[in-house]
């Protein structure tokens, strides 16, 4: 077997070498050696080609204006869907107040708290209170809201 000469450095190296064993460098092509099966290495940049686009079927949005507000217009309708749909699944955070009918009795509920106080503790709601001083005409109470 031949051996192949570096040119940097004269060292020996082994027919199907690419690389100098000495200095490391780049060993030069020699074309059609007997038995010898050589790889060159590219010394010029190479082109590497873009991947291509990928275009779904029924892709109406191009790079023209009414291909734009077509994707735009698919857009906006997919995102109102999803706000529909979360907005039918999520329950109300907030339900409004119940509206409250006047209490008829509500004197007498305060009467009879008032005579309960002197044994146990009592509680009333505060509807309670306001219907018993509109009753009694003690208060003009305008709401504040």
């Amino acid at each position: 077997m031949s051996e192949r000469r570096c040119p940097s450095c004269g060292a020996d190296n082994p027919p199907t070498a690419l690389y100098c064993g000495g200095c490391k460098g780049l060993l030069p092509i020699t074309p059609g050696a007997a038995g010898t099966q050589l790889h060159p290495t590219r010394t010029t940049p190479v082109a590497v080609p873009r991947p291509a686009k990928l275009r779904l079927k029924g892709n109406r949005a191009g790079t023209s204006l009414t291909g734009r507000l077509w994707g735009l217009l698919v857009y906006l309708f997919w995102v109102a869907l999803g706000v529909a749909v979360v907005l039918a699944v999520l329950p109300l955070q907030n339900p409004p107040p119940p509206q409250t009918a006047p209490i008829p009795s509500a004197a007498a509920m305060v009467q009879r708290a008032l005579a309960n106080s002197r044994i146990s503790s009592s509680t009333l709601t505060q509807p309670v209170i306001n219907e018993y001083l509109r009753q009694e005409g003690r208060v003009a109470w305008t709401a504040p809201f």
